[in-house]
């Protein structure tokens, strides 16, 4: 990081505490995923706290469509130096996004923020938080839209924090997490207008771990219809095209029937087909 980087990060940095601090007093219910902008967000609010008081809640909307369990979640807020709530989503009340419309991540985020206002409000708690950041706002979101209604703050975003600067603040501030792979939702691997199912859920899960497992780092499989396309990091296909055979036949006993390989790379973004 160049001296000019350093002094922008530190003004920005400034920037983010004075517009987390005023909301401590009226309590923040945050919405966590143990990833990297709600885990360094997190680290933020609980720095400020101990400092000024107030209230920080982190809380884990839990749904079958989440790739990480509870007890995952649960272990990282709480490392950071916290407990966790976690609020279920049930399939019925994600029905409208497993259809999987184009518009799913504002049911998504609607169903989450809404359910976040009912535990803050019963707990006196004001402001709902979440770590959207800069470069989210030039992305397809349609979740934003839920945010701005529902009156979701996102520090990170206001303060002007692109990804790379939340990994630089993370880091700054000792968080674990400052470096973690993205990790979106299990909707993002399937292309719009296709139901999702528990098997394609399972399937997924199952074929991700399995390349994670043989070391591959960044990993998504995107459904396309009855196609899986697999996306792994530029540097990592020439090892990937050694190992073809194996994989696809471990992938074929996994439950995949028709595979293909993205020569772009891993992109880190939703599935927009």
């Amino acid at each position: 990081m160049t001296d000019q980087e350093r002094e922008s990060l530190a003004l920005k940095e400034q920037k983010l505490y004075d517009i987390v601090r005023p909301y401590l007093e009226g309590g923040i219910y945050l919405a966590f995923s143990g990833g990297t902008d709600s885990c360094v967000l997190l680290q933020v609010c609980l720095n400020l706290q101990k400092k000024y008081g107030g209230k920080v809640q982190p809380v884990y909307a839990y749904s079958c469509l989440q790739c990480e369990t509870d007890e995952a979640v649960k272990g990282i807020a709480e490392r950071i130096g916290t407990p966790l709530i976690v609020m279920p989503m049930s399939r019925e009340l994600m029905e409208d996004v497993l259809k999987n419309p184009v518009e799913r991540c504002y049911f998504c985020k609607t169903h989450i923020f809404t359910g976040m206002r009912e535990l803050g409000s019963a707990a006196g708690c004001k402001t709902i938080m979440d770590g959207t950041n800069a470069e989210d706002l030039q992305k397809h979101r349609p979740g934003l839209r839920a945010v701005a209604e529902l009156g979701v703050v996102s520090p990170f975003a206001e303060a002007g924090f692109t990804k790379a600067e939340v990994r630089a603040l993370g880091q700054q501030l000792g968080v674990a997490e400052y470096d973690k792979p993205a990790d979106s939702c299990i909707a993002t691997r399937v292309s719009y207008k296709t139901y999702i199912d528990q098997d394609m859920i399972d399937l997924l899960k199952r074929g991700e771990k399995y390349l994670r497992d043989e070391g591959y780092t960044c990993v998504r499989i995107r459904m396309i219809q009855f196609m899986a396309r697999i996306e792994v990091k530029k540097s990592e296909i020439p090892r990937f095209m050694d190992d073809a055979n194996k994989i696809v036949d471990d992938m074929r006993a996994l439950g995949f029937k028709y595979l293909t390989l993205d020569m772009s790379g891993y992109q880190d973004s939703p599935l927009d087909v």
